[in-house]
C-alpha cells in the first residue's frame, strides 16, 4: 500500500477543492463569469457530445450557455470524489428541467435525471484539461426522444 506524506495529502485535499468550486459555482450557480478563476487559459475538454475537443475558455463559455439555455435549473449532485496526482475523479448526478432547445430539439418540458463520470486534471489550483462521460441516449430517452 502506498503511504502518502502530510504534504502530498494537502495536494490531494486541495485538487478535490478545486473541482467541488468547479461544480459549485460553474454546473450549479451557473456563474459563468467565474470560469476565467476556474479554468487555466488553455483548458481543453473532452466532451463527448461534440465533433471535437472544446479548446479554450471561451468554447466553454459557449457550450455550458446552451446546456444552462435547455436546462435553466441543472444541478450536479457530486457522489463521490477521488483525488490522486493531479487528476480527481467525480461521480454525479445531474438533475434538470428541458426548457430550451438543446442541439435541435425542441423543448420538451421534461425532467431528467443523468448520472456521469468526470475527471478533471488541476494545474496550480485550476482545471486544465476536463473528460467526461455520460450516456447521451440516456439523456435522449429520458428526453421522450428513444423509448426506453
Amino acid at each position: 500500500m502506498a503511504e502518502f506524506n502530510q504534504s502530498e495529502f494537502d495536494q490531494f485535499e486541495l485538487n478535490k477543492s478545486v473541482a467541488q468550486r468547479f461544480y459549485d459555482i460553474i454546473w450549479n450557480q451557473k456563474n459563468l463569469d467565474a470560469l476565467d478563476d476556474l479554468l487555466t487559459s488553455d483548458y481543453v475538454w473532452h466532451e463527448p457530445s461534440t465533433v471535437s475537443d472544446l479548446q479554450g475558455v471561451p468554447r466553454a463559455r459557449q457550450f455550458l450557455l446552451s446546456y444552462f439555455t435547455a436546462f435553466p435549473d441543472y444541478q450536479v449532485v457530486i457522489d463521490d470524489i477521488i483525488s490522486e496526482d493531479d487528476r480527481v475523479a467525480v461521480r454525479w448526478t445531474a438533475y434538470g428541467t428541458h426548457q430550451g432547445p438543446l442541439k435541435g430539439i425542441p423543448p420538451t418540458g421534461k425532467s431528467i435525471k443523468l448520472p456521469g463520470i468526470s475527471i478533471l486534471r488541476i494545474r496550480e489550483g485550476k482545471c486544465s484539461e476536463y473528460w467526461t462521460s455520460l450516456d447521451n441516449f440516456l439523456l435522449l430517452s429520458e428526453l421522450g426522444i428513444f423509448k426506453k
